[in-house]
């Protein structure tokens, strides 16, 4: 008959242990806490880092994406619909294709019509896909020499140009001067790399479903900006961020995980990675 002592060793072991897996199950992450501003509107979203992923929250810590860095792939979330959809650049490519296609068949009945229809026609088919802005031909950045220091991160100065005319500045730093930073640059890098797929393809202004993210064209850099500012929004089609802190902290795995309850929007799949 085993001693009192032992009887309550193996009774407290349960305890011990889960308090152990619960400790080795946290992991180090940080918290890069941005504003945005648009159009009049005042937006407060977070960037949670860890385990080479990257996850972005609303001001009310609703995660709306997760981005793989390990394999570039974005996962963009539909609460209403408790659905997600994957995305990476040949995704776009292939999306983009598909809307092509779709789009030259809809032209050829379009064509069918008499001549004083067409237009009007033509005209409430696009009305009824949302629209992307088109990105200007002659963009980029230019370095006024300056430094800049936002949240602790010290950044340089570039001016925005938009077909030769000065539209704003960004604050830009090297991804490996910026906590999590490499994982948000591949982030940024990513996105970018489906603007231009979307922006090549021939959709006649017809958006695809990829988040926009008015940082992403400085991937364009190598570096992340940590503070825009856009003088003619209208213009630039941008918006103003800043970096507004950082934070280390200790999270569960599953902070960095599709939440349960979501399946894939085309029917295959569901949430787990």
């Amino acid at each position: 008959m085993p001693s009192m002592k032992k009887v309550l060793c193996i009774l407290a072991l349960p305890v011990l242990t889960s308090g152990y897996a619960s400790a080795a199950d946290s992991i180090e992450a940080v918290a890069l806490a941005f504003e945005q501003s648009a159009n009049g509107q005042l937006q407060q979203w977070d960037l949670l880092i860890g385990d080479e992923r990257v996850v972005t929250l609303d001001a009310n810590g609703r995660m709306l994406s997760v981005f793989d860095a390990s394999d570039s792939t974005l996962y963009t979330l539909d609460h209403t619909a408790k659905t997600y959809r994957i995305s990476d650049a040949e995704s776009v490519r292939q999306a983009a294709m598909k809307v092509q296609q779709g789009m030259r068949a809809i032209e050829s009945r379009i064509a069918s019509l008499p001549a004083s229809q067409q237009s009007q026609v033509r005209q409430q088919l696009m009305a009824s896909f949302p629209q992307r802005q088109a990105i200007a031909v002659d963009s980029r950045f230019v370095s006024n020499g300056k430094q800049g220091s936002f949240a602790g991160v010290d950044c340089q100065w570039y001016e925005t140009e938009v077909d030769g005319v000065v539209v704003g500045q960004i604050c830009a730093t090297a991804p490996d001067q910026l906590a999590g930073g490499t994982a948000v640059y591949s982030m940024l890098e990513s996105l970018t790399e489906m603007y231009t797929e979307m922006e090549m393809a021939d959709l006649g202004g017809i958006s695809l479903p990829i988040p926009e993210n008015p940082m992403a064209p400085v991937a364009r850099l190598g570096l992340i900006p940590v503070k825009m500012e856009q003088y003619d929004a209208a213009v630039s089609g941008g918006a103003d961020v800043e970096l507004m802190s950082i934070q280390r902290q200790k999270i569960s795995p599953a902070a960095l995980q599709l939440p349960p309850g979501f399946t894939r929007q085309d029917g295959t799949g569901d949430a787990g990675r």
